[in-house]
């Protein structure tokens, strides 16, 4: 009686480890399918804003003349496209686009975005450096009562 019982215990043992290594299996596809369709397919920088588009099929877009708010966030773990930061360009709390940093993109967008007034590359760029995770708003539009006649944000 008694190696019967151990027996049945071995075999819920065995049948247990099973199911674990059946879940993790099924998790580690599952989180591998949400990162491959959030990866960039496509991302253009040009002179009427940012389009990005997703693995999915999803697109996001910015238009410069329409942004209200940069923020850079960086991530402890790097996005679908291996950047370890991301700026969120956006046009309302709706509408925007993200553009990953650090895998190519960083020139144009820092061009596009000095045109902003009172943006600083500085800040920008700092905020790149900050420890993960955090989001950080490094440009804000300046309501147009509160900019003097050269764009520059009045004090």
């Amino acid at each position: 009686m008694g190696s019967g019982f151990l027996s049945a215990e071995m075999l819920i043992f065995i049948a247990g480890l099973a199911i674990l290594f059946t879940a993790a299996k099924v998790l580690r596809k599952e989180r591998s399918r949400r990162k491959a369709t959030a990866a960039t397919v496509s991302l253009s920088l040009n002179p009427e804003g940012a389009k990005r588009a997703l693995a999915d099929g999803r697109v996001e877009s910015a238009r410069w003349a329409h942004l209200q708010r940069v923020e850079v966030v960086c991530t402890p773990i790097p996005t679908a496209d291996g950047a370890r930061s991301f700026a969120l360009l956006a046009e309302s709390e709706e509408v925007g686009c993200l553009v990953p940093l650090g895998v190519g993109w960083d020139d144009a967008l820092l061009t596009h975005l000095s045109g902003r007034p009172g943006f600083r590359i500085e800040r920008f760029s700092a905020a790149t450096e900050l420890r993960p995770p955090r989001r950080t708003v490094v440009w804000e539009a300046v309501p147009d009562d509160q900019v003097v006649g050269d764009g520059t944000p009045s004090d």
